[in-house]
């Protein structure tokens, strides 16, 4: 068993970015200024949303971060920016958000049977260089958050993307069996993951996902997934952890962080641990998007956008 200390999880965070958590709920109103693009790829017509902040944003002067946010399987990327807000955080944080459209509302994620004739790997690659060729964007602050089958996809940037993405955090996506034993070494990218340990359809204990009577691979249990990420990144084994205030009671969940901060000396990165005590499929702070008798509960006592851009910006690619 892993030696525990507590400590205040979420402050270490705001520390550690030196600012605070925006617990508020999200103004409407930035989903309305995306804009739609294409590119061409492999003989089909690749879409994606943008979002740029205004000049009234912080960091209009200079190169701004770039965080790429991937729908879940089923979705598209109008939907995703709708459920999370992220194009709303973009503005008052100063980062550009770009939402990919998957073919069929897929990610070639890694896992076995799904898009596998597709690069999509490719393909946001040459987004990325599609990005900093229509905006200003710092090279060394490209990000990757998702959710489910999206937060797959930021798992596989962050293994074979490594010298290209300086952190991510997917939410109710825990590491596939086939990624873990197919990965290979490279640069250690600072991960954060949220998962409910209710979900219904990720299985926290590891196994099998299923999604309406569909077979979606095999993923490792959260425990797992905390190993894997701990020794690929040289992080310590032993966890800060932190049972945080439950600001809702009436949402039926509660959060728990364990911190894995980088061994010392080692050129690691950090690895953190959200686990939404009685929380599903479902991404903190935002619409319960289906009923809670197919997805689980939604936790209301965090933004998780806020929380992830928190965890995001604090972290870049090497000089």
């Amino acid at each position: 068993m892993r030696p525990a200390i507590q400590q205040p999880a979420f402050a270490l965070l705001v520390l550690a970015a030196g600012c605070g958590i925006q617990l508020h709920p999200v103004p409407g109103g930035a989903t309305d200024l995306e804009t739609v693009h294409s590119i061409e790829w492999e003989g089909r017509t690749r879409t994606f949303r943008v979002y740029v902040p205004s000049a009234a944003a912080p960091g209009h002067a200079g190169p701004r971060p770039l965080v790429f946010a991937f729908h879940g399987w089923g979705g598209n990327a109008a939907g995703f920016s709708r459920l999370t807000g992220l194009s709303e955080v973009a503005e008052r944080n100063g980062f550009v958000v770009v939402y990919p459209e998957g073919l069929g509302g897929n990610w070639n994620d890694g896992r076995p049977g799904i898009n596998p004739t597709v690069d999509d790997l490719g393909f946001i690659a040459a987004l990325m260089d599609d990005m900093r060729a229509r905006h200003d964007i710092d090279p060394r602050r490209v990000y990757a958050t998702g959710l489910s089958n999206g937060g797959h996809m930021s798992n596989r940037l962050a293994i074979e993307l490594s010298d290209r993405i300086a952190a991510i955090a997917p939410v109710a996506a825990l590491v596939s069996r086939a990624t873990s034993e197919s990965s290979t070494p490279g640069r250690a990218v600072p991960v954060m993951l949220i998962v409910g340990d209710s979900d219904p359809i990720m299985p926290y204990a590891g196994g099998v996902v299923r999604a309406f009577f569909a077979r979606r691979g095999e993923v490792l249990s959260a425990s797992e997934v905390a190993a894997f990420w701990i020794r690929r990144n040289l992080a310590q084994p032993a966890a800060i952890i932190h049972l945080e205030p439950d600001r809702n009671p009436g949402d039926g969940t509660r959060a728990r962080t364990e911190m894995h901060p980088a061994l010392p000396g080692t050129g690691g990165a950090e690895f953190v641990l959200v686990v939404v005590l009685g929380g599903g499929h479902t991404w903190p702070g935002a619409n319960q998007y289906l009923s809670t008798m197919i997805f689980g509960r939604t936790c209301r006592d965090f933004s998780g956008s806020e929380l992830i851009w928190e965890f995001l910006s604090r972290n870049a690619l090497p000089e």
